[in-house]
C-alpha cells in the first residue's frame, strides 16, 4: 500500500467539504494513491496542471483514475507560478465549485505543490463564503501550513478579483 495521499481540509462549506494537496503521487502507487483519495472521502478532484505538465509528472490518467474512482475531474490548466488566462472563466470556475461544495461536493484542488494555483483557486471559492482575499489567502496558508499563494501576481490579482468573484 502506498502513502496516504497528503490532503489538507480547508473549510467545510454547507455539507461540503474544500481541501488543497499537492499533486497526486504518480508511479508504482498510483493506482492506490487515487484509491485514497477517495478512501478520504474526496468526491471531487480539481487539476490546475497544464497538459504536458500533467504528462511530465505522470498524471496524464488522472481524468480515468477519479473515474474509476467514482470521484468527478475538472480539469482547470494554469501555467506554474501563473495566473489563469481568462479572469471571467476563472470566477465561473469559482462559482460552479463553491455551489458543488455547498451541495455536499467534498471537493480538493492540486497543482504541482498545492500552494500556488491551488491557493488561488481556494481563496476564490472562499471568497464566495464571504471572506475577504486576505482572509482566504491566511486560511489556506494556515491549513495548508505555508505561505500561500506562490507569487505577489497571483495574490494582487485575487484582490483585484474578488468584486467580480461575489457578484
Amino acid at each position: 500500500m502506498g502513502i496516504q495521499p497528503s490532503i489538507y481540509p480547508i473549510q467545510h462549506i454547507g455539507t461540503g467539504l474544500l481541501a488543497v494537496m499537492p499533486k497526486p503521487a504518480s508511479g508504482e502507487w498510483i493506482e492506490d494513491e487515487f484509491a485514497s483519495i477517495a478512501c478520504w472521502g474526496i468526491t471531487h478532484i480539481v487539476s490546475l496542471l497544464e497538459e504536458a505538465e500533467a504528462e511530465e509528472v505522470g498524471l496524464a490518467q488522472e481524468l480515468e483514475l477519479a473515474g474509476k474512482n467514482g470521484m468527478q475531474f475538472t480539469s482547470f490548466p494554469i501555467p506554474d507560478r501563473c495566473l489563469p488566462a481568462d479572469s471571467a472563466d476563472f470566477v465561473r470556475l469559482t462559482k460552479s465549485l463553491y455551489a458543488g461544495i455547498h451541495s455536499g461536493s467534498q471537493t480538493v484542488v492540486h497543482c504541482r505543490a498545492g500552494i500556488g494555483r491551488a491557493g488561488m483557486l481556494a481563496a476564490g471559492i472562499l471568497i464566495q463564503h464571504g471572506l475577504s482575499a486576505e482572509q482566504a489567502f491566511e486560511l489556506v496558508s494556515q491549513q495548508r501550513r505555508v505561505p500561500v499563494p506562490d507569487t505577489p501576481e497571483q495574490f494582487n490579482w485575487i484582490c483585484q478579483l474578488q468584486t467580480q468573484i461575489r457578484e
